[in-house]
């Protein structure tokens, strides 16, 4: 593969790009990409960094895109015999709820948290942590 192929092949990854789409776009196999990574150690790493920083970009849109959802919501048309007549706002209450626990975990995060361990001959104890860490309960069964 040319050296601008290659080149091309890492900005798009490096760009959020799957490899399908990169494969196309530089006008090769996938399966050629792949050969290419297992053979030549540079390429890898090369490739690894690329595939790093495009995870964090599709991370970053789909984030985006949750909160959008979740905040602004979505227009959903609305028929009647057969035509469009008009559009309901629709909201994902699960996506916003996941972006309060992510901005927020200490207030609506999980409140409770279990650990299982077997710890005796007797059989498994089963300890029930508070949220805040300050009370617990352990009961053996």
């Amino acid at each position: 593969m040319t050296r601008k192929r290659r080149q091309k092949a890492l900005e798009l990854i490096r760009s959020g790009e799957q490899i399908i789409d990169v494969a196309d776009a530089i006008g090769v196999a996938r399966q050629t990409l792949y050969a290419l990574r297992k053979a030549d150690p540079d390429f890898a790493r090369e490739w690894g960094e690329a595939a790093d920083i495009g995870d964090l970009i599709q991370l970053s849109e789909c984030v985006k895109e949750a909160d959008f959802r979740g905040r602004l919501g979505w227009l959903e048309p609305k028929f009647y015999e057969g035509r469009v007549c008009g559009f309901i706002r629709k909201y994902s209450d699960g996506l916003l709820l996941a972006r309060m626990k992510a901005l927020a975990p200490e207030k609506y995060g999980d409140k409770a948290k279990v650990d299982a361990t077997l710890n005796s001959p007797q059989g498994l104890v089963l300890e029930f942590v508070s949220a805040d860490a300050t009370d617990t309960d352990t009961q053996a069964l």
